[in-house]
């Protein structure tokens, strides 16, 4: 595809104004050019990436089953979105991939993304955008808790009990 041909030629460009002018940043500019000329060729882009802001001024980022085809472009997609959310002060960012969708987790890796957790139909990633302090994101829940109890009657006698869980097979 021409489109992608030439976003691996801007990327070039970049890294070498980049390591030239290191503060210099061509990449929104490039991307711009990019979807005026997928618009031109009759490229509609990838499908939009669904989002809400959370309560913790983070966004929650879900990719449609209908991207499957599409990682490349998502992945454009997610750059230029991250850009964005950081001029606007945004902070966690959380991105849920569904299984149909698994080829654009390694894109979304390159972007900064990390694992947070996994499930039989998604994989979710987050990512934290300040760079002048650490992540507060919570690791994923792990720990099971248990109920146990021990009575002991007048006579000495005990009576101890425990709940126990165990998964369906």
């Amino acid at each position: 595809m021409v489109a992608d041909l030439l976003l691996a030629k801007l990327r070039e460009l970049q890294a070498t104004v980049e390591s030239t002018e290191p503060e210099a940043s061509i990449l929104p500019t490039c991307l711009s050019l990019l979807d005026q000329l997928g618009t031109v060729l009759g490229g509609g882009g990838p499908p939009p990436l669904t989002t809400r802001e959370d309560r913790y001024g983070g966004v929650e980022i879900e990719v449609p089953i209908s991207a499957a085809d599409t990682p490349h472009a998502l992945g454009v997609e997610l750059s230029r979105r991250i850009e964005q959310w950081a001029a606007a002060g945004k902070r966690g960012l959380w991105l849920k991939i569904p299984l149909e969708c698994a080829a654009f987790a390694g894109s979304a890796a390159a972007q900064g993304f990390q694992f947070h957790h996994a499930k039989p139909e998604y994989v979710e990633m987050t990512r934290w955008l300040p760079t002048d302090q650490p992540s507060p994101l919570p690791a994923y829940a792990f720990t099971q808790v248990g109920v146990g109890g021990v009575v002991v009657n007048s006579a000495g006698h005990v009576l101890m009990g425990e709940a126990l869980w165990r998964a369906l097979l």
